[in-house]
């Protein structure tokens, strides 16, 4: 496995991204997993009640990320939605933006996060508790959300791995997006457990690595099998507004 280190300046409990993360995996397994095509036509959704007054609406991201077919673009109106997201087909996730705050903010579940999936390269030994889970899907772009992991009610080294937003097997770009508070109870923060978002993949995703050189893993780990390193790609580009933060 290839890795390197890529460190950003910051407060350990909140990493925002401002422009674009580029995730890409190989051609190859583009053509393999059949993108672009579409058996139904994509379609233009919203969550909450910011939509044009025809607009198809959902009151939580998870419902419209499921009744949206692959190339659809579903808008997350200003708000607080507390609820673990899965995303398994292309699409866009775009939060409405009110201003210069944090508008559509995905939270824990009053009940907390649990468990979603595991991490790829040692399944089952180490489950992932992800707000946003995005699973074998070759386009999936996240633009202007903030996922706050306040509040996730796990505890113990042996709790599962809390994580923002996971692509597993997957590509995209995650655009202007914040991630903070993904973190165990104080109590418990030696576990090295938490991380903003991870970028993993057994079949050519990049290899690369980004974190806070701190014991808290609140940044962003991106990597992959050396093996089709030569076909993978992962850009993690400042905007010129604001850089890195």
């Amino acid at each position: 496995m290839l890795r390197c280190n890529v460190y950003c300046l910051g407060p350990p409990q909140e990493i925002k991204l401002f422009k674009v993360v580029r995730l890409s995996i190989g051609a190859a397994l583009l053509a393999a997993t059949g993108f672009g095509a579409q058996t139904l036509a994509a379609a233009t959704v919203y969550v909450g009640s910011c939509g044009p007054a025809k607009a198809t609406s959902y009151t939580t991201i998870q419902q419209a990320v499921n009744a949206s077919p692959a190339g659809s673009t579903v808008y997350v109106c200003p708000g607080t939605y507390p609820e673990q997201v899965t995303i398994t087909r292309n699409l866009n996730l775009i939060g409405v933006q009110s201003g210069t705050a944090d508008s559509a903010v995905i939270t824990s579940p009053a009940s907390g996060v649990v468990q979603n999936t595991y991490d790829l390269y040692e399944p089952p030994a180490y489950p992932v508790a992800a707000q946003v889970l995005v699973q074998k899907a070759q386009s999936v772009n996240i633009a202007n959300i903030t996922v706050d992991g306040s509040n996730n009610q796990l505890s113990g080294c042996g709790a599962p791995n809390p994580i923002g937003i996971y692509y597993q097997n997957s590509s995209g770009k995650i655009t202007d997006d914040a991630v903070r508070n993904v973190l165990m109870d104080p109590a418990d923060q030696g576990c090295q457990l938490g991380l903003a978002i991870n970028v993993e993949s057994n079949t050519g995703a990049p290899a690369i690595t980004s974190k806070w050189p701190r014991h808290r893993r609140a940044g962003t780990r991106c990597h992959g099998h050396l093996e089709y390193s030569d076909r993978s790609r992962c850009e993690l580009r400042p905007s010129p507004r604001t850089g890195f933060r």
